[in-house]
């Protein structure tokens, strides 16, 4: 696990969460029941909205481009396979259930867009190590490595960059 403070320059920054933190920006509830790709379920009360980057191979959105490349450059991508940026609401949930992005050998990147006590959480053979959500910071780890969201008790909401991609 490697973790990187000021991942972004500001204007790099600034301009990303320009973008996600706008009141245009379409947010998207999973669907029921929604489960990790690797069939890890996400239990019911872990309320959350995404926004799909790139899914199924190909880029879904019209800022991938300027938004999301950039970034992937910076951490040597040589293919994404999913990348979402997600809302964590504190109200609605402590922590979310142990889950891994995906099954095989890949890449998993968090970008922490806003500051608060809330972070990730992950387990490493038999300890529990806990990242902090710190504005600008980046959290890099193997794709089946289990972690979890955890809430923030001193911010309503949570912001990130979810990251999935072969190096």
């Amino acid at each position: 696990m490697e973790i990187i403070d000021n991942f972004l320059s500001s204007e790099e920054l600034k301009r990303v969460q320009d973008v996600i933190f706008s009141r245009s920006f379409s947010w998207h509830m999973p669907p029921p029941y929604s489960t990790c790709h690797n069939g890890a379920s996400l239990h019911d009360d872990f309320m959350y909205f995404n926004h799909f980057f790139f899914d199924d191979h190909i880029p879904v959105c019209k800022s991938y481009s300027s938004l999301i490349v950039p970034i992937l450059k910076k951490l040597n991508c040589a293919a994404p396979i999913d990348v979402k940026s997600i809302i964590i609401f504190n109200k609605l949930f402590d922590k979310c259930d142990w889950h891994r992005d995906h099954s095989y050998d890949a890449t998993t990147t968090i970008l922490y867009l806003n500051s608060c006590n809330g972070g990730t959480e992950f387990k490493i053979g038999d300890e529990i190590k806990f990242v902090k959500a710190e504005e600008n910071r980046v959290v890099i780890f193997p794709s089946q490595t289990d972690h979890r969201a955890c809430t923030s008790t001193d911010s309503s909401l949570r912001y990130i960059i979810n990251l999935n991609y072969f190096k």
